[in-house]
């Protein structure tokens, strides 16, 4: 986006354009930029002392410093990682897993480039070859991604084009030319597109999940109604010595897990063994931000005439740990009970907050 904008305005048409891509992912199948994701000059190594992760300027400015956040985790020895990345600013339009396709197309781009495990020319030749009673060909590594189910895994490698689709043919009649359709592949051919497995008593059905051949393992948008799964697959991940990343899990929910003791077991077992690499959530009132190597953040909007000049937010708070919504809506409240009582304040503001709160439950 142009800097003529400031950052608020990017930042909230960062949101809109991440909604179009995800509505576009299926359907269009948009295709990921080519490159070899190498760490900027100034690499977050180097970074890491730095005070505060900055906001992105756009939506392919995000996805870039995901990817990299992703990448330099893996070169430093992190072996599980999260990405949490929601722009919709609340805006349940698409589903979390609709909106988190262009992500993971982009990071698998990513991670085979970054790794260094893009396969050979001549794979790549006996892949695109048109003859139909050819094996498939096998990698020496590869990278795995799980889908919720089967019917989404489908619907992924045939829109990323990883499987042949079936050509119509037409009438001998018709005197159109047929345009030649591009079945360029959007993800590396080496990625292995399936849905999370079965589990039947104590055991997965199906085939291990984990192949000697797979350098990390991608879990896309894992529900708390796929635990069992998760947790399995996980197990045999740490004892295949394989990385595994989860972009926007959400394993704790009242309905299945519950918030109290259950859900505590699930953080103690599985989600506090992860490192969160890449954040970027939008909210109504700001954003949390946080990149390998820097601390986490929270901006908040901000409409004063200070605020307008440095892009729309100014920084509420940055340190090591993570930042909870709820943090940032107290350290809001604090400041605005400071300003009241600067001003005599309103004995009544207090209880109106708590009404509007609680009306939110």
């Amino acid at each position: 986006l142009p800097k003529a904008f400031g950052r608020k305005m990017r930042l909230r048409l960062l949101g809109s354009l991440c909604l179009l891509w995800s509505a576009e992912a299926f359907s269009l199948a948009p295709r990921m930029p080519r490159r070899s994701w190498r760490l900027r000059e100034s690499s977050l190594d180097t970074e890491a002392g730095a005070s505060r992760t900055e906001l992105p300027d756009s939506f392919e400015d995000a996805l870039e410093e995901m990817v990299e956040s992703t990448v330099s985790a893996f070169q430093s020895g992190v072996s599980c990682m999260t990405i949490e990345f929601d722009s919709s600013g609340g805006d349940a339009t698409y589903t979390t897993l609709k909106n988190s396709v262009p992500l993971a197309q982009g990071l698998l781009v990513g991670l085979v480039n970054g790794l260094g495990i893009m396969p050979p020319p001549e794979a790549l030749a006996e892949v695109n070859d048109e003859e139909e009673e050819k094996p498939a060909p096998t990698f020496d590594q590869t990278v795995a991604i799980y889908f919720p189910d089967e019917g989404a895994a489908a619907l992924a490698r045939q829109e990323w084009k990883l499987v042949k689709s079936k050509k119509k043919k037409k009438p001998a009649d018709d005197d159109e030319e047929e345009e030649e359709e591009d079945t360029t592949p959007l993800v590396p051919q080496n990625v292995r597109v399936k849905g999370l497995p079965r589990v039947v008593g104590e055991e997965l059905v199906g085939p291990p999940p984990i192949k000697s051949s797979d350098a990390a393992l991608v879990l896309l948008c894992p529900r708390a109604e796929d635990l069992s799964a998760i947790e399995k697959i996980y197990q045999a991940a740490q004892g295949a010595a394989t990385p595994v990343v989860m972009i926007n899990p959400n394993l704790i929910d009242m309905g299945t897990t519950g918030f109290g003791y259950a859900g505590r077991l699930v953080r103690e077992r599985l989600i506090d063994n992860f490192t969160i690499v890449y954040q970027l959530r939008t909210t109504d009132w700001g954003c949390l931000t946080r990149r390998f190597g820097f601390p986490f953040s929270a901006w908040v909007i901000d409409d004063s005439p200070e605020g307008q000049a440095a892009g729309g937010y100014r920084l509420l708070v940055s340190r090591g740990s993570r930042i909870s919504g709820t943090e940032v809506e107290e350290l809001l409240a604090e400041e605005e009970q400071q300003s009241d009582g600067e001003a005599g304040g309103n004995p009544f503001k207090g209880l109106g907050k708590f009404i509007s709160d609680f009306g939110k439950l």
